[in-house]
Formats: C-alpha cells, sequence, structure tokens
C-alpha cells in the first residue's frame, strides 16, 4: 500500500540561489597554473604548481570574500606532489603574492 502524506503545515522550503549573493556579484570557477623559476637564496625551484577554486567578485570583478585562496591540485618539476591551499594577494597589477601552505 502506498500513501502520499502532504504535510500543510510545514510546506517545501524553496531558497531562490541568487539571493544568496550580493546583487551584481559574481561567482567564478578559477583554474591557475604559477610558473616559478628558480631563485637564489630561497627554496623555489623552476617548475609549475596548478591550483583551483571558486572566486566570489564584485562586477569590476574585484574579490568580495578576501583573502583569495585556492586547493593546489599538483605540479610539475620538483612539485608533481604539490597539495594544499594557495592564498593570493596582489600587491600590485604585474604581481601576485603568493602564501602557499601544505
Amino acid at each position: 500500500m502506498r500513501a502520499h502524506i502532504r504535510d500543510r503545515d510545514h510546506p517545501p522550503t524553496r531558497r531562490d540561489k541568487r539571493s544568496l549573493f550580493p546583487p551584481g556579484s559574481l561567482l567564478l570557477e578559477y583554474d591557475a597554473t604559477y610558473k616559478f623559476d628558480t631563485l637564489d637564496d630561497t627554496p623555489l625551484h623552476k617548475g609549475q604548481v596548478t591550483a583551483r577554486g571558486l572566486l566570489l567578485v564584485d562586477s569590476n570583478e574585484n574579490p568580495l570574500a578576501p583573502p583569495v585562496r585556492f586547493a593546489i591540485t599538483g605540479g610539475t618539476g620538483p612539485y608533481p606532489t604539490a597539495d594544499g591551499r594557495i592564498t593570493e594577494g596582489v600587491p600590485d597589477a604585474e604581481s601576485r603574492l603568493l602564501d602557499i601552505e601544505p
């Protein structure tokens, strides 16, 4: 026997996903490859690290929820088993400041 029961006092909750984010904002999927060169007197060696994540920005593409963090998904050269996360800062228009955590 099958019965369909409907609770009139508690209708299904419906949420508009657009209301989760500020008006005019964009949720972007971020896929990046960070390329490094060997620098003397540092642990940095030539290779690449890949990262991926989501980024919420305003209509001018400025991050709305800093700091910006992405998951490390792999790498090349000395970084084939790279994992962890990257926190990205932007000190100026032509550079990135990266904090790489294992």
